[in-house]
């Protein structure tokens, strides 16, 4: 073969390359400014106070947010999505619809929530006869560590939720419903980023699918903590919550969008610098395939413990959504978290 043809095929080859270069390009523009960015602050009607930690999104997707300690927060709601409405949702507060048409991107919107009116239930009094008892449910076992992935904006407001239930192996035929929460507690199975946000909530069952339905609490429990590994306990015994039965303990990741973004550079840089240690996890739960994306030796921020073994699997039910107001899907694992309920409230 000659020369010249060999150079007219490079020629080829390298216009190739640049046609594709530019495609791709304006692939990314496009993408890029066929998006609407939402900015705003979300704020208590009452009091004009800011409303921190807010989960914000389109339902049911992968578009979702929180706000930040003063309130503040940003969205982007991809071309496809413009038609959809964006909701505000906040313990203790009335949820909101706002259709994402009436979002303004160019200014500041003010997104203003009502407190939630609250009718107080019946208070059971119990006779000084009856000793206080207290049960332990959930699940203790753990082997290795759960951060969901910060590469795909995962942090901002995903969480994980554990199904708490009286039956093997943590039944106890004294338990009689209805019981009080006492406390909750999740296991840290590591921290790499110093001080961590984690909000503690509770939801009843929803009867037809078996998910994480309404919030049984009316205000937002969130502790900020710094230990490396352990339980990380919080106190429920103040608010004397009565459930009647099988209930979730859920767990949710704050990190405001500075730490959200600096996370998953981390991430990103870790993924183009070593692939090879990238991989996709397939597990069988119920018949169902379930796909987790897995880093190999890497586990940066605050993770869960974890116990991935079939007894656990078999024994308990845990689901996770990896945003805000995201869709909830059975896990491939079970979270490491525990509850006291006692047969009485809680007395000072």
């Amino acid at each position: 073969m000659d020369k010249g043809h060999n150079e007219r095929t490079d020629k080829k080859l390298e216009m190739k390359e640049y046609v594709l270069s530019i495609a791709v390009f304006f692939v990314t523009i496009h993408n890029l400014y066929s998006q609407k960015i939402i900015r705003g602050r979300v704020i208590e009607q009452q009091s004009n106070i800011p409303i921190s930690f807010v989960n914000i999104g389109i339902e049911k997707s992968s578009i979702g947010t929180i706000s930040n300690q003063d309130g503040t927060f940003i969205i982007k709601i991809p071309e496809s999505r413009l038609g959809d409405t964006v909701t505000f949702s906040a313990i203790g507060y009335v949820r909101r619809q706002i259709p994402i048409g009436l979002l303004q991107e160019n200014d500041i919107v003010n997104i203003f929530l009502n407190q939630r009116t609250e009718v107080l239930s019946e208070v059971i009094i119990f006779s000084g006869k009856e000793k206080k008892k207290n049960f332990n449910l959930g699940n203790r076992y753990y082997k290795g560590g759960l951060n969901l992935n910060p590469a795909e904006d995962a942090t901002a407001g995903a969480s994980v939720a554990l199904l708490i239930q009286n039956k093997y192996p943590s039944y106890n035929q004294k338990l009689i419903y209805p019981v009080f929460l006492q406390n909750a507690k999740v296991r840290i199975a590591d921290n790499t980023t110093g001080d961590f946000k984690i909000r503690v909530r509770l939801y009843d069952v929803d009867s037809l699918t078996g998910l994480p339905a309404n919030d049984l609490l009316n205000k937002s429990i969130v502790i900020e903590s710094k230990i490396k590994k352990g339980w990380l306990n919080f106190d429920l015994s103040k608010y004397n919550l009565q459930v009647s039965g099988p209930f979730f303990i859920a767990f949710e990741w704050i990190l405001e969008e500075d730490e959200r973004n600096k996370l998953k550079e981390i991430y990103r840089e870790f993924e183009k610098s070593y692939p090879d240690r990238v991989q996709m996890d397939t597990t069988i739960v119920d018949g169902q395939k379930l796909v987790a994306r897995h880093y190999i030796n890497f586990l940066p921020g605050t993770s869960f413990g974890v116990s991935l073994i079939p007894f656990s699997l078999s024994n308990y039910q845990c689901f996770s959504r990896t945003n805000s107001l995201g869709e909830w899907k059975r896990a491939p694992y079970i979270v490491a978290a525990r509850v006291t309920v006692s047969n009485q409230p809680f007395s000072r």
